[in-house]
């Protein structure tokens, strides 16, 4: 696999048109949100090989205060 720098100079391997994204996801920030209820991180999630919309939204655990991510998982991507 080749290796190129990113902008930091640290290396960034170039991933192969082979890369297996079975049982992975990823979720972009929200920065410009229209409405309170609307997620902070939106993204998608391939499962066993079929794709869906997920959606993450920033909150805080009332008894321990501890902060997490309530993820949604929406309808299949074709």
């Amino acid at each position: 696999m080749p290796i190129t720098t990113t902008p930091r100079g640290g290396p960034s391997p170039q991933r192969s048109q082979s890369y297996d994204d079975n049982n992975r996801g990823v979720l972009f920030w929200q920065a410009e949100k229209e409405a309170d209820n609307h997620p902070d991180w939106t993204g998608n999630i391939n499962i066993d090989g079929r794709r869906f919309e997920i959606a993450g939204w920033c909150r805080k655990a009332e008894k321990t205060g501890q902060d997490y991510i309530s993820i949604k998982v929406s309808k299949e991507l074709f």
